[in-house]
């Protein structure tokens, strides 16, 4: 049990990291007006889906593979909670990505 509570962890830290780096390059708030700043902040806070699908946070499916992840882990792709494990991944991915994309629009945003 406690073998698959230490792969969660790495898991979600992979995805983590991985989310945040992401972020990173996906967004260029210098290249960007206070009122677009704004504009995608309210959009990522009320999950409107004309921001939200405007960038891409990472999967499983790109350049990040389960096979990638299982290395990482040090476990065989057929693993038994692989699944599990990847949707850790995934889950956390998600949410450093957009919580760094908040974070760095946040940092470049002016008094009102």
């Amino acid at each position: 049990m406690k073998e698959i509570l230490v792969f969660a962890k790495i898991a979600e830290e992979s995805g983590r990291q991985v989310g945040a780096g992401r972020a990173e390059w996906a967004i260029d708030p210098q290249r960007m007006s206070q009122e677009q700043i704004r504009r995608i902040l309210r959009g990522i806070e009320d999950g409107d889906p004309a921001v939200m699908e405007g960038y891409r946070p990472p999967d499983l499916n790109g350049e990040y593979t389960p096979d990638r992840l299982a290395i990482e882990l040090g476990i065989p792709t057929d693993h038994r909670y692989m699944d599990v494990y990847g949707d850790l991944w995934e889950e956390a991915a998600e949410n450093a990505f957009w919580e760094k994309i908040g974070d760095t629009l946040r940092s470049h945003l002016g008094p009102e």
